[in-house]
């Protein structure tokens, strides 16, 4: 992960710890700059082009501000874009007013691969992001995590707002075309184009219903016009893909299959039928595991399943003679036979377009399928289509007891990798020899010491590790999670780096006391069945908002059991789908603080949802630790503590 340091246009300090959540310019005033024009010829009309610019920038920064301190300087961080935004606009501008991209690809996944995400491609930022570009303007929409990085990245042709933030994708549009502007068009009606394979039915809907009551209409376009300019696109890998280590398969694939389709039964009758295209739910349905996208143990795939078939589209070049077996797939089945095929990943959109189903037949399409599949289906099955919740949604995030037992020990053998470290971090501190260190010497020796438990189980990292500090900072963040075969961990730790005394010293031991208060606060709950991860939220953030602290992510989020992104499952109060937290499930606890461009704090720790006994018999639901990393008692203030948060009960139970 490329090395972050907060800089504002009122402030220029080390942010101590250089993580991904102190990218903390959400704090910064931005306004918009638009950039001019490159590739124009000279005369009039490069003078009306430049004027229509800077009218059109004048007129959005006074509904919206955008960046502010935008400077073009020689450093590489800026990734210059005017060229690609203006060969972009060539190839959209005489059909359409503006062109709709996203960093996603084909499944949805927030981020595509390198040979997928065209994004990264046009902007140099490789986060998720929404962009709109039109004739004079290109608009980047990012999640707070990665406000401060996009800033740093995208040149000052482009204005950043939040994905999570009031300025939408609509009112962007909406001001970018107003009515009076619609009106005077050829066509009294503006198109933005897009490629649907890249966006969700769902979101795609809510636009285009949204913009159409101006004449502003959404189109979806059959190619990518970015993926048209990149003259070496990079070829996408291509790696084996494995049945999941035994530890790790609590019923088999076909309990399963089974289960879904009760569920598909109780849903929709005997008749309903699934499209899959969420690429961990086929890992998770069939215990198989790749190595196609960086930190995820995915690979392509589609699935179709009914109550007698399945049909599963992979990538022939990486499908074994061990896979075949696991699955007992055919080529070809006979009529009516209960029947699982295995088809080319390639021919799934012909497949798709000559999909026909039964009379009583209907097909389910889950909330994160793509447009294009949602369209192309409409064409021929529109009154067949149910939209609705995946059946594989929860049954994902739920660990059974063989699967609960391995990655308790993927715990237990990551945390003492961890501790190991850190114990390593405190030795260099103690005996002076910070100077001689390195972020990449660290980082380095956490991954070795995940390799001494056993190299032929650690797959890869499950997140970009961070390990950062500063010059003169007393503090030092790392940032790391680990692929075992047998489980999936995450753990993030701030503890005390330079020795020397330093001014700030009780302010950042008041912050990290306040993050560690929010921390136990919230894994030491107690709450009913039927809770939704949205009403714990207050439980950690209020221990830092009392003191006018707060943190711009969730306080904690789902693990699979696959993947250290699937974050169904998100406590936090600007979550827009709440869900109910069950028996089972394993939760990345991580509040954290933050004061604007000098310093941060964030504690983060994997625990499982278990039943917990009352006073009163009932029973209720809570946490249970699976990470058994200590904190930093040097960086605690005792005072701070209630007798509840400093009893052996709660060190227990955070810090082991």
């Amino acid at each position: 992960m490329t090395r972050i340091i907060t800089e504002c246009a009122q402030h220029s300090h080390l942010v101590a710890e250089e993580t991904r959540v102190t990218r903390s310019s959400v704090f910064c005033s931005l306004r918009t700059v638009t950039g001019t024009i490159e590739g124009e010829g000279e005369g009039g009309e490069e003078e009306r082009r430049e004027k229509e610019v800077q009218e059109n920038s004048a007129k959005s920064a006074s509904l919206h501000p955008g960046r502010q301190g935008c400077v073009m300087t020689s450093s590489p961080t800026r990734y210059p874009s005017n060229k690609l935004l203006q060969e972009l606009r060539d190839a959209f501008v005489y059909a359409y007013g503006a062109y709709l991209l996203t960093s996603s690809n084909p499944h949805l996944m927030p981020v595509g691969r390198e040979c997928e995400n065209s994004l990264a491609y046009l902007t140099g930022f490789e986060g998720e992001g929404v962009a709109i570009i039109t004739k004079s303007r290109a608009a980047l929409w990012v999640n707070p995590d990665d406000l401060h990085q996009a800033d740093r990245i995208l040149d000052c042709a482009w204005s950043i707002y939040l994905l999570s933030g009031n300025f939408s994708v609509q009112e962007f549009l909406k001001s970018e075309f107003p009515e009076e502007l619609v009106g005077t068009s050829d066509s009294g009606q503006i198109l933005v184009g897009g490629d649907s394979a890249l966006v969700s039915s769902k979101m795609w809907l809510s636009w285009r219903n949204d913009l159409e009551v101006r004449s502003i209409y959404l189109t979806s376009i059959n190619v990518n016009l970015v993926d048209r300019m990149r003259e070496k696109k990079p070829e996408c890998p291509h790696h084996p893909i494995s049945v999941a280590h035994p530890s790790v398969i609590d019923e088999g694939w076909r309990a399963k299959v089974k289960e879904v389709r009760r569920r598909l039964r109780m849903m929709g009758g005997e008749g309903l039928g699934m499209l899959g295209t969420s690429l961990d739910e086929t890992a998770f349905l069939f215990d198989l595991r790749g190595a196609d996208f960086p930190y995820q143990p995915l690979f392509p795939s589609f699935l179709y399943l009914n109550a007698s078939s399945i049909i599963l589209f992979l990538d022939e070049k990486n499908v074994t003679k061990e896979v075949k077996k696991h699955l007992g797939a055919k080529k070809k089945c006979g009529s009516g036979e209960d029947c699982f095929l295995l088809q080319p990943y390639e021919t799934f959109h012909e497949w798709l377009k000559d999909l026909s189903l039964p009379t009583d037949g209907k097909l389910l399409l889950p909330e994160g399928i793509s447009y294009y599949i949602h369209e192309t289906l409409e064409r021929t099955l529109a009154e067949k289509l149910v939209m609705g919740e995946s059946p594989m949604l929860k049954m994902k995030f739920r660990f059974g007891s063989s699967a609960s037992l391995a990655s308790k020990r993927a715990h237990l053998r990551d945390s003492q990798a961890l501790v190991r470290f850190l114990a390593e971090i405190h030795r260099l501190r103690v005996e002076g020899e910070m100077e001689r260190s390195t972020e990449t010497k660290l980082k380095a020796l956490l991954v070795s010491l995940r390799q001494e438990g056993g190299k032929e189980i650690l797959m890869n990292e499950s997140i970009p590790t961070v390990s950062s500090f500063g010059p003169s900072s007393i503090l030092y963040h790392t940032e790391s999670g680990a692929i075992y075969n047998d489980g999936v961990t995450k753990v993030s730790r701030t503890v005390a780096w330079n020795g020397k005394e330093n001014k700030e010293i009780k302010e950042i031991k008041e912050l990290y006391t306040r993050v560690l208060k929010a921390h136990i606060r919230l894994a030491t709950a107690v709450f009913p069945f039927g809770t939704r991860d949205t009403e714990l939220d207050f439980l950690a953030r209020s221990e830092v908002t009392r003191v006018g602290l707060d943190y711009p992510h969730a306080s904690a989020h789902s693990i699979g059991t696959i993947s250290a992104y699937q974050d169904t499952i998100r406590i936090s109060r600007m979550n827009p789908n709440p869900q109910e937290i069950m028996e089972g499930q394993v939760i990345h606890i991580n509040p954290g603080a933050y004061v604007e461009g000098r310093l941060g704090a964030r504690l983060g720790s994997d625990y499982i949802v278990v039943l917990k006994d009352t006073l009163f018999g009932k029973k209720s639901l809570g946490f249970e630790p699976l990470m058994l990393v200590p904190f930093d008692r040097e960086l605690i203030l005792p005072h701070l503590l209630s007798h509840d948060e400093a009893s052996p009960l709660s060190v227990r139970l955070v810090s082991s």
